[in-house]
C-alpha cells in the first residue's frame, strides 16, 4: 500500500490526512479539520500537519483537492485568498508527487471506495449503469461529471457553479430581482451555498418586511436559519430553506441533464449531509422531477446524499494512490 497525504481544502475548511492507499481502498490514519482562516496559506498549514502528524513517515506522494479551477497544476482557491502550486510543494517538502484536482473532482472518485452505509436514498430510481453527476452546496457549489468508461469512472472537473441562476416561477424570479439589487449577474452559486441561504432568508424576510439583523450577524447564518427553520421557531426561515431545497433540485436536474446522468445524481458537501432528512422530505424530488419533457428521464435517476464526511480526502487520497 502506498502512504499519501490528502487534503480537501475549501472557503472555511482545511482537511489534511494521511492514508494508505491501494487500488480498491483507503485507510485514513490520522485526520485533522483546520480552520483555514487561521492560517496566511497553505504551505505553512501543511507544514504545521506533517510536523505534528507525519514527521518520519515516507510519503510517496500528495494531492490535495481544491474548491477552484485548476491550471496547469496551480490554483487560486475561489472563497479563499491561497495560491497553491504542486512543484513549489514538491520541492518544499520533498514529495516526488503533489498532484492538485478539484474538490468536487475528488468527491467524485470517493464512489470508489465508498459503500452503500455512505449514501441516504432520495429518490430510488433505477439501478442502471452509465454516467453520473456530483454537486454540492457549502461555501460555494460544486460540480463535477462522472464518465462511465467500460465500468471506470473518469471524472471531468466542472465550474457549473457559476452558471447563471434560472428561475422556474413567479417567486424565483422575484428572488432573482431581489438579488439584482446587490449583484449584477447572479450564478447559481450565489443561491445554492451558505451565503445563499442567507440570501434568501434575507428576501422572504423582506417580502414580510422583517428586519433580518440577528440572523445576519450569527457567525454562521445558515446554520442558524437551518436551526430556526428546523425548530419551528421561525416561519420565514422554513419557508427559506424550503425554497433553497426547491431551487436545489432543479440545479441538480439541470446538471443531470447535460451529463445524461442515468448511474445516479450524487449530492456532496456539508449542508446536504446535515440536513439530509429535511432534504427528503421537503420538495426537491418534486423540483428534481418536474422538467417536462424529461420528467420521466430524470424520476428513473436515482438521486443520493453522500453522508461520509470524509469523502473528498478519500477521494484525494485514492486519486494520489493510484496515478
Amino acid at each position: 500500500m502506498k502512504q499519501i497525504i490528502a487534503g480537501d481544502i475549501g472557503g472555511t475548511h482545511c482537511r489534511l490526512a494521511l492514508a494508505q492507499v491501494d487500488a480498491c481502498s483507503v485507510t485514513l490514519r490520522q485526520q485533522i479539520d483546520y480552520p483555514a482562516q487561521n492560517f496566511p496559506d497553505f504551505e505553512t498549514a501543511l507544514g504545521q500537519f506533517i510536523q505534528e502528524h507525519a514527521a518520519g513517515e515516507t510519503i510517496e506522494a500528495a494531492c490535495f483537492a481544491i474548491a477552484g479551477p485548476i491550471r496547469s497544476q496551480r490554483a487560486t482557491l475561489t472563497n479563499l485568498p491561497w495560491t497553491l502550486d504542486s512543484q513549489q510543494l514538491q520541492q518544499r517538502f520533498g514529495i516526488s508527487q503533489v498532484h492538485l484536482i478539484n474538490d468536487f473532482a475528488a468527491n467524485g472518485y470517493s464512489l470508489t471506495v465508498l459503500g452503500e452505509r455512505d449514501y441516504y436514498e432520495i429518490q430510488a430510481g433505477e439501478s442502471l449503469s452509465g454516467n453520473r453527476v456530483i454537486l454540492g452546496a457549502g461555501t460555494g457549489l460544486g460540480m463535477a461529471l462522472l464518465a462511465d468508461v467500460q465500468g471506470k469512472i473518469q471524472v471531468r472537473a466542472s465550474e457549473g457553479g457559476h452558471m447563471d441562476f434560472a428561475p422556474v416561477d413567479e417567486e424565483q424570479d422575484e428572488l432573482l430581482h431581489f438579488m439584482h439589487q446587490e449583484l449584477v449577474r447572479v450564478s447559481y452559486e450565489h443561491v445554492l451555498s451558505g451565503p445563499g441561504l442567507l440570501r434568501i432568508y434575507r428576501y422572504v424576510a423582506s417580502r414580510q418586511q422583517v428586519d433580518t439583523g440577528m440572523v445576519s450577524k450569527a457567525t454562521d447564518p445558515a446554520a442558524a436559519i437551518s436551526r430556526r427553520a428546523l425548530s419551528g421557531e421561525d416561519p420565514l426561515a422554513a419557508h427559506a430553506l424550503e425554497l433553497f431545497f426547491r431551487l436545489y433540485g432543479s440545479c441538480a436536474a439541470n446538471l443531470a441533464l447535460i451529463g445524461l446522468a442515468t448511474g445516479g445524481v450524487y449530492l456532496a458537501g456539508g449542508m446536504a449531509a446535515r440536513l439530509v432528512k429535511p432534504l427528503g422530505q421537503s420538495g426537491f424530488v418534486a423540483a428534481f422531477n418536474n422538467k417536462p419533457p424529461m420528467s420521466e428521464l430524470l424520476q428513473n435517476m436515482p438521486v443520493k446524499v453522500i453522508t461520509n464526511p470524509h469523502a473528498g480526502l478519500l477521494g484525494a487520497a485514492w486519486y494520489a494512490g493510484n496515478r
